[in-house]
């Protein structure tokens, strides 16, 4: 199942949202979660394209 972004946000907030005392810092917060994710994709697709092409990995 893909969520969108509206969410994707909800379900964050239910998670994460009550370790952030201000909606600033909330939001902050998922800025950088998803910044993280996104770098963690990356390089997740980076790994499978080098075993897809028989690279080891170092």
């Amino acid at each position: 199942m893909t969520m969108n972004a509206a969410e994707h946000w909800q379900a964050w907030l239910e998670r994460w949202g009550g370790a952030y005392d201000t909606d600033e810092e909330r939001r902050a917060a998922y800025r950088d979660a998803k910044a993280n994710l996104a770098r963690l994709t990356e390089a997740a697709d980076h790994l499978d394209r080098d075993r897809e092409r028989g690279e080891q990995e170092p």
